[in-house]
């Protein structure tokens, strides 16, 4: 059976990146079957215009905020999986899905999974700096938190299986969800999709492994 992914971008004004973000979707070569929102604060400029030149779902966002945007794209998702891009985010290759996929369907223990953050020679000085990281932390949320190496339980072909605690959390919110799962901690219920406190949240209902995925890789 060929697997869905529902993935929710947020916009407002985003002319100059959304083409960026949706060409790196469109352009994998996952079998399964994508379903992608836009999910749109109001875009005054060319965002929507473009984002029309693809086979993605627009929807309204009268919140403005990117955060009640992500809930207003859950909601709407029919997938097995589920994740939030940012219009300013890229996915590496043409196998992201399948890479990102392959941690959740091996191991049902698996809540997410997640990846590092890349850089391109034509960022800027600030944004190559700050992926040096690989989850782009500045230096004291880095002492703060830990590294996906910190927490790791197990390494598997591919990805990495981590285990996390109340105080060893890595803080690595776009992750691929299981829908499901969603759906039983009742996050589409709630006014506002919080990257990190969503990842408390998932903790605290007793689901603490996610897999990290080092070659699929986010440009951001």
């Amino acid at each position: 059976m060929k697997k869905s992914v529902s993935i929710t971008i947020p916009t407002l004004n985003e002319e100059l990146n959304i083409k960026r973000c949706l060409d790196s979707i469109f352009r994998q070569k996952f079998k399964g079957r994508l379903e992608v929102f836009i999910v749109d604060g109001g875009s005054t400029d060319k965002t929507l215009e473009i984002a029309k030149t693809y086979p993605v779902k627009i929807l309204r966002n009268p919140y403005v905020n990117a955060e009640s945007g992500k809930i207003i794209g859950l909601r709407a998702g029919t997938g097995e999986y589920f994740m939030i891009l940012d219009a300013d985010m890229d996915l590496q290759g043409i196998d992201w899905f399948d890479k990102m996929l392959r941690p959740l369907l091996e191991n049902q223990s698996i809540a997410g999974s997640f990846t590092k953050f890349v850089a391109k020679k034509t960022d800027s000085l600030l944004s190559r700096y700050i992926t040096i990281d690989s989850i782009q932390r500045d230096p004291l949320f880095r002492f703060l938190t830990p590294d996906p190496e910190q927490v790791i339980e197990d390494k598997k072909p591919g990805y990495w299986v981590c285990k996390y605690s109340p105080k060893q959390i890595v803080p690595a919110g776009f992750c691929l969800y299981r829908m499901k799962q969603i759906k039983e901690l009742k996050l589409h219920k709630r006014k506002k999709f919080m990257e990190l406190d969503t990842l408390s949240l998932y903790l605290k209902a007793g689901k603490n492994h996610f897999a990290y995925v080092p070659s699929a890789g986010i440009h951001h």
